[in-house]
């Protein structure tokens, strides 16, 4: 209703009204006002338990039951449960412990309840996994935690003011499931332990167990457990459940009954698992905290007041009276409304008086809580906020200083509380409140924490500031003191120079194959001096690699008497079985331990009493130090092996190598100090290395001094100590030059001060280039790189032919045979086949097996006469006169028709070829004889007449090419990124598949063959044929750097002669020159004198043989010029040679072509050469005869 003047009329039930007059009735106005009230609540406090909450054998609950007082524990926030209600926060962390409970724990769990006021509500609970605990769906912040694998904790933060209990309960059913498939192994392996607490119980269980399957067995087990148990709790010990399974399997009856070992130790699993349940039944609780609150948590007042904004209007007489707050009715009866604030607890009366009760908890701090209250007379009613802000009394946290300096303080993200006030002080404090007199820098903090104050004035080394953080509400932080103190490290930088690895072949080694089946190994130390065995070793040196392949070999025969009670297992074939390689290395104090071990190394067989061992190992050793090979059973190696093993009877089985190869690395020990470049101030702290690692991918290891530390880098292993000293030994291989090796350091002054700075060592050598210019830190450096160009080289030697040889008769002119004629009958002509009617003159010449001879001449003949021989003669008769030529190889006509010539026309030229078939030597001869053509009469005239042939040109196949060897470097001009490297030369365009690994490695090749050294220098035979003059031998080499990069390239070798032209057709000169024709259309100026052009087959399928199409400018019969063309041709006769061969002739070109199967069907006539001369007009050629008669073409 609104305040005001009302006027009212009663009425009665049946609506009538009064009689009386109308009442006037006047309302005041009821208003709630806002209430602002301010609070300090004084000191933030966070104190421990004095003592923990203990309870010892509480019983562990089935799930199904939910137990009376005596099955929980009771703890309260705070600890002292007469403080409820004054604003506690607790930090709650609750213990529940008993010996094997982890074995078993899937089966628990810790439930926490509190009470409400009329009964006990579940709070949390934490069901344990095997890992630990985790928080369910209730978890409110429960943290599981298996501590020492007989402890779960539940750790409870930001407990509320209350009464708790905590319940531990089980599951019995997941036990069961838990415990059903347990073996004793796996219970050994949870650490199951018996004592006094269990031992009867336990006792009690195997026996029974074990006489239910075998009379007396469990009690003969028991008889072994007994006094095992009874001296570990003597001592007050307890005895693992491993330590019972290696006294039972020495029972003997135990392995010959009831199935073995394995079936009762499962029977005594089962009896150990239900005595365990029982054990289980009872734990252990221990309950521990803390709690915060404030020192005035309460605030007290009366919402009616003025509350600085006005005290609230009640209506007529005060009536209104406070009827809800937050929702909540407030009781009439004059007692308090409880209502949960965020931050606090209030307490409200109708009465409008309250208190508030702040939460113990930082959180608290500086926060407002609102609550809304209803104010009301029954007909009116008004709401207002009653706001309760806190004030913020928790100092802000000392400020961290991160970086100090002459003139500038900084703290990173965090080092401050946001936007508070950093203040800086420095010089005497004259008040000795800690803070000195001097501002010397402020300002506000970043929202993340961070700041920078600039100092003014600058201190110096050695001078202390000290920094306070103030907050909003003015609350200031403890002091932070800093001193300005300077390390300054520097990077260290360091260089190796990485040198090739050798290697040297070691002594072999052998020796007796000694095991340790009597002597044992205790952890990794073997209990037995090793260097009195006949076991073989070997020892490695510094920077050494050691490798080789241990070999076991060797048969022994056992003397029956020797082995006792093995003999049936022997002569069963049976006791064979593999052992293991065990690599023992020697101490410093002359001990052995077990450096590796490689499984199944070798095999140990018998055939009846012969015992032979077989078996290889590959073995790398790189650690310095001397080292045994022997060997040891293993789980695979049968028991009467072993036993056998115990005699030492196999000594006459050996092991060894015959391969030890030792690898040396040859690159120095580089060493240095970190600190020789590293200071500190004030002066006189020292310095010294506290911690080392890797930089790219290390972790910090702590250096401590007297201890030198061994980082293994990437590539190789630096060893420092705390002095600053240190070494470096590259261990990579060559791939690695030219990256950086980094580790980083720290340097620690005395007070505790430190500065990283870091080890860069470049992996550089001598034998690579590396361009380090503008690189830093871990930049790698610029590697030149490989650069290979081809190689070309001509051969050289010298070619002779025997062209134009000098052939004439017995005192005949040069290269003439002539006869004279006289009186009387001349010879018959022609003379009979094979005849020697004509010996009158003859020349000779002899030709080598395989050798062709090109002959060509001209007939001599006088001129015809006429004689009268009178009437009865006939009258005038005219001579007819004629010669005939013969050519004989050893006396013999060669064919009547093709060497056999008869001219009756002087002047008349011939040709022929003729090839020596034999297998040696021939002398031919060239006979001439002459007639007059007739019997009956006798030529007086022809006395005097000369008969034969002149101008004979004998050219003899016989041209010889004397290769002499040239040499070269492939390497001369490449570009190589180290000076050494891998070498491999193959002929031909393929790509060589392996390296040379020798000096003067012969490589034979299409034309010759090429001998090459490790270092790429080379010399080259070529194989001396005239056919192979002019053309390319090409070989493939591939060079492989240090930095594994592989290149290749071609050499290529032209089959040349000193005096051939190969390349250089207008080189010609004025004496007598070769010339070979080349693949491309070449222009020839030979010059003056008997010149040869020679045409080889450089493409098998093209119909020039690959040679172009060339022009011979200054061709001349007359000077003897020749064309050998007979590498081209197949099988071309003096009979045929115009199948082969045809010119045409235009002007004074005379175009030769050439068809290089005659008639066959594969080729056809195709141009090879033009010939021009200016010789041409006085002696033009005028058919392919006018080549062959002048032998101006070899064929």
């Amino acid at each position: 209703a609104v305040a005001g003047d009302y006027t009212g009329t009663a009425t009665d039930v049946n609506g009538n009204p009064a009689t009386d007059t109308a009442t006037a009735v006047a309302l005041d106005t009821i208003d709630a006002i806002n209430d602002n009230v301010t609070f300090d609540p004084g000191m933030f406090v966070s104190t421990p338990w004095v003592a923990p909450i203990t309870a010892q054998d509480i019983n562990v609950l089935d799930t199904s039951i939910i137990g009376d007082s005596s099955t929980n524990v009771l703890f309260s926030v705070p600890r002292d449960n007469t403080n409820i209600g004054t604003g506690h926060e607790g930090d709650v962390v609750i213990q529940v412990s008993q010996d094997n409970l982890i074995a078993v724990a899937s089966g628990f769990s810790v439930l926490v309840e509190y009470f409400d006021g009329t009964s006990w509500v579940q709070y949390t609970t934490a069901t344990t996994t095997n890992g630990g605990l985790v928080a369910d769906a209730l978890g409110l912040g429960v943290l599981g935690v298996v501590d020492d694998g007989k402890t779960i904790a539940v750790h409870l933060t930001g407990v509320p003011e209350g009464q708790y209990r905590v319940v531990v309960q089980n599951d019995s059913s997941a036990i069961g499931d838990l415990l059903d498939d347990l073996t004793l192994a796996q219970l050994g392996d949870q650490g199951i332990l018996l004592g006094a607490d269990n031992q009867d119980a336990v006792l009690d269980a195997v026996e029974t167990a074990l006489n239910g399957q075998v009379l007396t067995l469990g009690t003969l087990v028991r008889n072994v457990l007994e006094p095992l148990l009874n001296i570990a709790n003597a001592a007050g010990e307890t005895l693992s459940v491993t330590d019972i399974v290696a006294a039972i399997v020495q029972i003997p009856l135990v392995g010959s009954l009831v199935g073995g070992v394995d079936t009762i130790l499962d029977y005594i699993a089962d009896a150990l698992v239900d005595n365990l349940i029982s054990v289980l039944e009872f734990t252990n609780v221990t309950i521990n905290g803390s709690e915060t609150y404030y020192t005035t948590p309460e605030l007290s007042g009366n919402v009616f007041a003025d509350n600085g904004s006005g005290a609230d209007d009640r209506g007529n007489s005060n009536a209104a009276l406070v009827t809800k707050v937050d929702g909540v009715d407030v009781p009439t009866d004059g007692t308090d409304a409880v209502i949960k604030g965020l931050y606090g607890t209030l307490y409200i009366n109708k009465d409008g008086v309250y208190r508030y009760v702040l939460n113990g908890s930082v959180d608290s701090n500086g926060q407002v809580d609102d609550f809304t209250y209803t104010l009301s007379d029954g007909i009116q009613s008004d709401t207002a906020v009653l706001t309760i802000s806190v004030a913020d009394v928790i100092a802000p946290k000392a400020p961290i200083v991160s970086s100090l300096d002459e003139t500038t303080v900084t703290g990173v993200a965090g080092a401050a509380e946001a936007d508070s006030v950093i203040n800086v002080y420095g010089g005497t404090d004259n008040d000795g409140d800690g803070i000195p007199d001097t501002l010397l820098g402020t300002t506000t903090a970043n929202p993340d924490g961070s700041y920078t104050v600039t100092l003014n004035p600058a201190i110096a080394l050695g001078d202390t500031v000290v920094l306070t953080s103030r907050d909003a509400a003015g609350n200031i932080s403890t002091p932070t003191i800093a001193s300005l103190h300077n390390i300054v490290a520097l990077d260290d930088p360091n260089e190796t120079n990485y040198e090739l690895s050798t290697t040297a072949d070691r002594s072999d080694i052998s020796g007796g194959i000694f095991t340790l089946a009597n002597a044992g190994v205790l952890g990794d130390l073997i209990d037995l001096d090793l260097s009195a065995t006949s076991a073989p070793g070997v020892t490695v040196g510094t920077n050494e690699q050691i490798t080789l392949t241990l070999t076991a070999s060797g048969s022994t025969g056992l003397d029956i008497s020797a082995v006792g009670n093995l003999i049936d297992a022997i002569l069963g074939g049976n006791i064979g079985g593999s052992l293991d390689l065990i690599i023992a290395k020697e101490t410093s104090t002359g001990s052995y331990e077990v450096y590796n071990t490689i499984a199944n190394a070798y095999t140990l067989n018998n055939s009846i009493l012969t015992f032979t061992a077989s078996g290889s190992q590959s073995i790398s050793l790189d650690d310095a130090g001397v080292y045994k090979f022997i060997l040891a059973p293993n789980s695979s190696t049968s028991s009467a092996l072993s036993n056998l093993l115990s005699l030492n009877l196999l000594g006459n089985l050996v092991l060894s190598s015959n391969d030890v190869v030792a690898t040396i690395n040859n690159t120095d020990l580089i060493t240095g100090n970190v600190l020789s470049n590293d200071t500190a101030a004030p002066i006189g702290l020292d310095l010294s290395i506290v911690s080392i690692k890797e930089t790219t991918a290390g972790v910090d290891e702590t250096v401590v001094s007297g201890a030198p530390k061994v980082i293994e880098g990437m590539y190789g292993t630096l060893t420092i100590d705390s002095t600053g000293a240190y070494s470096y030994q590259m261990t990579a291989n060559a791939t690695a030059l030219g990256k950086v090796e980094a580790f980083t350091y720290t340097v620690q002054d005395n007070d505790g001060h430190s500065k990283q700075a870091t080890i860069y060592i470049r992996l550089d050598s001598n034998l690579v280039t590396l361009d380090w210019t503008g690189k830093t830190g871990l930049e790698e450096a610029d590697k030149l790189v490989t650069q290979l160009t081809a190689d070309n080289k001509a051969s050289a030697g010298t070619v002779t032919t025997l062209f134009d040889q000098v052939l004439n008769g017995s005192g005949d002119s040069l290269n003439s045979i002539q006869v004279t004629g006289s009186n009387g009958a001349l010879p018959t002509s022609p003379p009979a086949t094979g005849s020697t009617a004509i010996p009158d003159d003859s020349g000779r010449f002899t030709l080598g097996a395989g050798q062709t001879a090109y002959i060509s001449f001209t007939s001599v003949l006088p001129t015809n006469v006429t004689q009268d021989f009178g009437f009865l003669g006939g009258g005038n008769q005219t001579s007819a006169y004629n010669v005939v030529i013969e050519l004989e190889r050893d006396g013999v006509a060669l064919d009547t028709q093709l060497a056999t010539w008869t001219s009756t026309t002087s002047g008349t030229k011939y040709y022929y070829k003729v090839t020596n078939t034999g297998t040696s030597s021939a002398a031919y001869d060239l006979n001439i004889g002459y007639g007059d053509g007739s019997i009956a009469y006798n030529w007086t005239n022809t006395t005097g007449k000369t008969f034969g042939i002149n101008n004979i040109q004998l050219d003899i196949t016989g041209t010889t090419y004397t290769a002499s060897s040239v040499s070269g470097d492939l390497i001369s001009n490449d570009l190589l990124y180290s000076s050494v490297f891998k070498i491999g030369v193959a002929a031909g365009s393929t790509t060589p598949s392996n390296y040379l690994d020798v000096n003067s490695t012969s490589i034979v090749g299409a034309y010759g063959t090429l001998t090459v050294n490790l270092d790429g220098t080379y010399s080259y035979q070529a194989n001396g044929k005239i056919a192979d003059l002019g053309k390319d031998d090409v070989f493939t080499y591939k060079i492989e750097t240090l930095d594994g990069t592989v290149n290749t390239q071609t050499l290529t070798i032209k089959v040349d002669a000193d005096n051939v032209l190969i390349g250089t057709p207008n080189a010609g000169t004025a004496g007598n020159d070769i010339a070979v024709s080349q693949s491309a259309n070449e222009v020839f100026t030979l010059g003056d004198g008997a010149d040869l052009l020679i045409y080889n087959v450089l493409n098998g399928s093209s119909p020039t043989g690959g040679n172009g199409t060339d022009q011979w400018l200054d061709f001349n019969m007359s000077e003897g010029d020749k064309i050998d063309v007979s590498s081209l041709l197949s099988g071309a006769t003096t009979a045929d040679i115009d199948n082969y061969l045809s010119v045409t002739i235009s002007g004074n070109q005379v175009t030769l072509s050439v068809d290089r199967d005659g008639s066959g069907t594969a080729s056809s006539p195709t141009t090879l050469l033009t010939l021009t001369n200016e010789e041409h007009a006085t002696n033009p050629i005028t058919s392919l005869l006018d080549l062959l008669h002048n032998n101006s073409i070899i064929y």
